[in-house]
């Protein structure tokens, strides 16, 4: 690999985070920013669990990445990255330095959210990103049906007493009272664990999966009824009343403890979907202990006021529970679970990648860039035009041929600093890009992307207004669920190409860079006909003939499996390598002395097993006649076939 050509300006390759040998290089460092970053800074969006995909390159060196640290705007320290982490970053030794790549793995501790920029120690020099937004998520419905405890708890509330996911044991709560003597009689209360106070026995009754047993409780101990949520105190002869109880529900408003030692959660059912949520809760009059609040068993503990949240995984029937320590003194006054949609679910989002080298990003040591669009970004907006086609017929008159729709696509990103304007850029050099949709909505590949960047003083003196324009074939629209690749049937048997010098009366031939095949009359070719199926054969099959398909992203036919390696050893001991179309198999067939084809069912492989093929086998010697070889395509049913490779002659030793 040549040395790279870093442009002065920035000397980094330009992935849209971009990473630099001085801290000055950076975006709100340049003259023209200072302002606008101080008022309202640039947000490159990014998610807690990974960076972007990013790159950069060192002087050549043998060591290793000494560390990584994270911090925020005023320089503070805000995480520091483990081993792990580390070991996320390749180093790729080239001429022109190492190459140090980032590919969006997950990192082992979530990234907080808000402006940050890291730093990257290696060999003795300092390496720092621009500066990024991690933002954890966006808010959508609440699934707490009581956030306010407007309906109090009870056991015909939404809210219930005691701890639902089991991360307590609140052993002072008991279902319910009777005013008879002895043990409960109501077959319902019969559940292990069950306690029912009798105010004649001056006791309490517990169910033990067998039986009801008098577990005399201590004096002075503190008992809630969760069926009236009434508190009961244990003196020598009697329950009574407790005039100060520990805990006070009032409804609507919050729901306070009072530290007293009693420790009495609840909880509430819900309706979640096995997705992200966050919780939010607000502590007010705190004066000691702590508070927990758990999403199944994930959880946060306050030891203080103010409104705190976390995120959990809940599924429909998880549980959310509010757990004073036995300490606790103060109220929440609310409690909410947004679900959460990230990025990927709000934002629309670019990636690209290429085949190999474009200016000085390396690949494939990088997979891809990634780039999300701010959440304000509408979607594409279209324009379409209709293009006709005419060729000269030998009257010198122009007759139509062909004529189709063109859609042009609009996307407008808006302002954006240098940096990102220059990865945008580069991404229309690559042979891949692709623009992702919300909420699971596939993605489309871009094809003949632009970027249009205007700099307007009166809108921003640092920002670029950034346009984006390509087109789009509907066939390649991909969704997130793959499709079963398709079985179409030949739509013609073709002589060759329009582009051929000397084509025959009354013959087809397919043109070269459309789904089309059109028939020589003698002078010219008649009006050409649309290929609907995109699949073609290009002479008789039965005799040197192949198939072909046309591929939209290329806009050029090509065969349907070609032979990319042939090795014959001793004995006619063949090694064979087909590249052969993704989602179809391949079996391999000879001529057999009758001049039949005949499958060879031992060779018979997927594209990918047909690609990594390196095993030598040797044709059957009394089947086969001068050793003609083609593969016969499948389709994913296994059962029909797509079409044939070009025929190969092997002269065996």
């Amino acid at each position: 690999m040549p040395t790279p050509s870093f442009p002065v300006i920035n000397q980094q390759p330009p992935t849209a985070l971009r990473v630099y040998d001085y801290f000055t290089k950076k975006a709100r460092f340049r003259s023209e920013c200072v302002d606008s970053y101080r008022d309202c800074p640039y947000k490159l969006l990014t998610t807690p669990e990974n960076f972007l995909p990013f790159q950069f390159v060192r002087p050549a060196s043998m060591e290793q990445i000494d560390s990584w640290e994270v911090y925020d705007l005023n320089d503070n320290l805000v995480l520091t990255l483990d081993a792990d982490d580390i070991a996320l970053l390749t180093i790729t030794p080239k001429s022109g330095g190492d190459f140090i790549t980032y590919n969006g793995g997950e990192l082992s501790e979530a990234l907080p959210e808000g402006f940050h920029y890291f730093t990257i120690e290696t060999d003795g020099r300092t390496f720092y990103s621009e500066d990024f937004y991690v933002t954890c998520a966006y808010r959508g419905d609440d699934i707490v049906t009581d956030p306010t405890f407007a309906g109090g708890i009870g056991p015909d509330e939404d809210w219930t007493y005691g701890d639902p996911s089991g991360n307590t044991d609140f052993t002072n709560l008991v279902t319910d009272t009777i005013v008879t003597n002895g043990p409960p009689t109501d077959p319902a209360w019969e559940v292990t664990g069950t306690k029912i106070i009798s105010f004649p026995d001056a006791t309490i009754w517990e169910w033990n999966g067998a039986a009801w047993v008098d577990i005399h409780p201590a004096l002075s101990s503190l008992w809630l009824d969760a069926s009236t949520g009434s508190w009961y105190i244990k003196n020598a002869f009697i329950f009574l009343g407790v005039g100060s109880p520990p805990m006070v529900v009032t409804d609507g408003v919050s729901v306070c403890w009072n530290g007293t030692g009693s420790n009495a959660p609840f909880g509430i059912v819900a309706d979640g979907t096995s997705t992200t949520y966050l919780i939010e809760f607000t502590v007010t009059g705190h004066t000691a202990g702590s508070l927990a609040i758990y999403g199944d068993d994930e959880g946060y503990l306050a030891s203080g006021n103010g409104t705190f949240s976390f995120t959990a995984s809940l599924e429909n029937g998880s549980t959310i529970a509010i757990v004073p320590d036995a300490d606790f003194a103060g109220c929440i006054t609310d409690i909410h679970a947004y679900a959460v949609t990230g990025l990927e679910g709000c934002n629309l989002k670019l990636t690209w990648t290429n085949c190999g080298r474009v200016g000085n990003i390396l690949y494939p040591e990088l997979t891809q860039n990634i780039f999300y669009l701010p959440l304000d970004t509408l979607l594409p907006q279209a324009e379409s035009e209709l293009k006709v086609e005419t060729e000269e017929d030998e009257d010198g008159e122009r007759q139509e041929v062909s004529r189709h729709k063109e859609t042009n696509w609009t996307v407008a990103i808006g302002l954006v600093p240098w940096f990102v304007v220059d990865a945008l850029t580069e991404m229309c050099l690559h042979d891949t890009v692709k623009l992702h949709y919300p909420n699971g909505g596939g993605y489309d590949t871009l094809l003949h992307p632009s970027i249009e960047a205007v700099k307007d003083r009166q809108i921003s003196a640092c920002l670029y207004l950034v346009t984006l324009r390509f087109q789009i074939v509907n066939s390649n629209v991909a969704c997130c669920e793959e499709f079963d690749a398709p079985c179409p049937t030949s739509c013609v048997t073709a002589t060759g190409y329009t582009s051929d010098v000397s084509p025959t009366l009354g013959n087809q031939y397919l043109r070269p860079s459309e789904p089309r095949y059109a028939q020589y009359n003698g002078s010219t070719f008649n009006a050409s006909v649309l290929c609907d199926s995109g699949l073609a054969n290009i002479g008789d099959i039965d005799d040197d003939g192949y198939t072909v398909r046309f591929d939209l992203n290329e806009e050029e036919w090509v065969a349907v499996a070609e032979n990319t390696l042939a090795d014959v050893g001793d004995d006619c001991a063949v090694t064979l390598q087909f590249t052969i179309l993704d989602g179809y198999s391949g079996i391999l067939q000879y001529v057999n002395t009758d001049s039949e084809w005949v499958d060879d069912a031992e060779w018979n492989m997927s594209a990918d097993e047909w690609f990594a093929n390196a095993e030598e086998r040797t044709l059957p010697e009394d089947q086969h006649e001068d050793n003609r070889v083609r593969l016969k395509v499948m389709c994913p049913n296994g059962t029909t076939v797509l079409g044939y490779s070009e025929e190969a002659t092997y002269t065996c030793v």
